[in-house]
């Protein structure tokens, strides 16, 4: 325990002598635990081949403290485990060792079939994320699964860069059901006239629940448009125009408004 707390190293060939000793099994994990946490690369094998986790915050620690080398060894090994969390633990380590330099692990993510694992992949991949990165996995959007492509989305939202993927956002919206919604839910974060234009148009769609919610979340002008749908033959468009303009007290609107209460569409009215 004190091995462990104190990160002591000097301690390792003494732990590693004692497990050849020890028969309790409770000792052997607590062992294994203080080499996770003062281990060199000679605890690797013993971890590897015994507890896995503590194999991990090892790798961990050679990563961060100049064994980077040793540490994405055996981490990529451990990307072959079948287990969803030693893959995507692993993957964290190679992440933090590669910074940028990961565009062949992202895009081999976005075509594995494992979801999990693809959403831990580009939650590591944030803070390394660039443009350059964005564009070389959007090239292959067409080629990914419906799942995988809603994922990317997502990430994209929850990066904070929908704003700058708006062209991209736009037209995944052409590829309907989930990979449509997302990417207007997506659009809802953008302060973007393109992105305000699709959202609009939505509204007397399949999607129109979804753009209005996004056009709600939007802190962007959309007064004109929406006013504009208001002398549309879409009776959804025209409704769901209503309950925005209603929910953000678009006074500009009022005039219009006033003159539907003659309308003799009951909906309408």
């Amino acid at each position: 325990y004190a091995a462990r707390e104190k990160k002591l190293s000097a301690a390792e060939p003494y732990l590693i002598d004692w497990l050849k000793e020890i028969t309790d099994e409770e000792g052997k994990k607590m062992i294994y635990s203080a080499l996770g946490a003062c281990g060199s690369a000679k605890s690797i094998k013993i971890l590897a081949e015994n507890s896995v986790n503590d194999c991990l915050t090892l790798l961990k620690h050679l990563s961060e403290n100049g064994e980077e080398k040793t540490a994405m060894s055996q981490a990529k090994k451990m990307l072959k485990s079948k287990d969803s969390y030693i893959r995507t633990s692993a993957m964290e380590i190679i992440i933090s060792i590669k910074k940028g330099d990961i565009k062949k692990e992202l895009l081999s993510a976005m075509k594995g079939g494992d979801r999990q694992y693809r959403n831990a992949v580009l939650k590591y991949a944030k803070p390394y994320m660039t443009e350059e990165l964005y564009k070389e996995v959007s090239k292959k959007f067409g080629s990914y699964t419906d799942e995988a492509k809603v994922d990317y989305i997502n990430a994209i939202a929850n990066n904070g860069k929908a704003a700058e993927q708006v062209e991209f956002l736009v037209k995944a919206v052409e590829e309907g059901g989930d990979v449509a919604i997302a990417a207007i839910r997506a659009l809802g974060r953008t302060e973007d006239n393109d992105a305000a234009d699709l959202l609009v148009s939505q509204l007397g769609g399949q999607y129109g629940k979804e753009a209005a919610n996004s056009i709600l979340a939007m802190n962007y002008d959309v007064a004109d448009k929406l006013i504009a749908l208001l002398g549309g033959d879409n009776e959804k468009a025209v409704i769901s125009s209503l309950g925005i303009i209603s929910e953000r007290r678009i006074k500009k609107a009022s005039n219009k408004v006033f003159e539907m209460l003659e309308s003799e569409n009951k909906e309408t009215f």
